[in-house]
């Protein structure tokens, strides 16, 4: 740990902090699997970020937005990879979200020592994707392991800030995010 910035907790680590609120519905759907949190932009050490809990559909229209913002070739390259896009996304949200329990796939190097891949980087859209363009397929890549849930929610929750509103509640987590 070293002092950057008096008065400002920083840590000379790969992460950033992350502050994330939200409402009762927000923490249902994160604690039933239905939500993740997002962190959203780009980041490095000197960011403290956002966290936003998303559902499927959410998550999936902020994907997008972000990857392919606005400029001319972005919007051609969206348009040959917006399908194969959505089924990764897909087996993404499953892999992290929905069926943590079944998301990897074993297999053995030469030497016979085992590692794991994620389901959604052994699809056929994954290699699709690479032969579409292969910066876009590192573009996606960085951002998915960057969205990867290193978090439980269970335990996240556990130490939230609560705040009683008239008609709900709102929560405050915060933890370190490793990039």
């Amino acid at each position: 740990m070293k002092t950057i910035r008096n008065g400002v907790f920083e840590t000379n680590s790969s992460s950033c902090h992350v502050v994330t609120l939200m409402s009762s519905a927000d923490k249902e759907n994160l604690l039933n699997h239905n939500a993740l949190i997002y962190v959203s932009g780009h980041v490095g050490p000197d960011d403290d970020c956002l966290g936003h809990v998303l559902t499927y559909d959410e998550f999936v229209r902020t994907f997008f937005e972000q990857m392919f913002e606005n400029e001319r070739f972005e919007r051609r390259v969206l348009k040959r990879c917006e399908e194969p896009v959505k089924k990764i996304l897909k087996q993404f949200w499953a892999d992290f979200v929905t069926d943590i329990e079944n998301n990897k796939i074993e297999f053995f190097a030469s030497n016979g020592n085992p590692y794991y891949e994620y389901r959604y980087s052994q699809m056929p859209e994954w290699k699709d994707i690479e032969a579409l363009d292969h910066d876009v397929k590192h573009r996606i890549a960085r951002k998915l392991r960057f969205t990867e849930p290193d978090y439980d929610p269970e335990y996240l929750l556990e130490g939230a800030a609560e705040l009683k509103l008239n008609h709900d509640t709102a929560y405050a987590v915060a933890w370190e995010k490793e990039y």
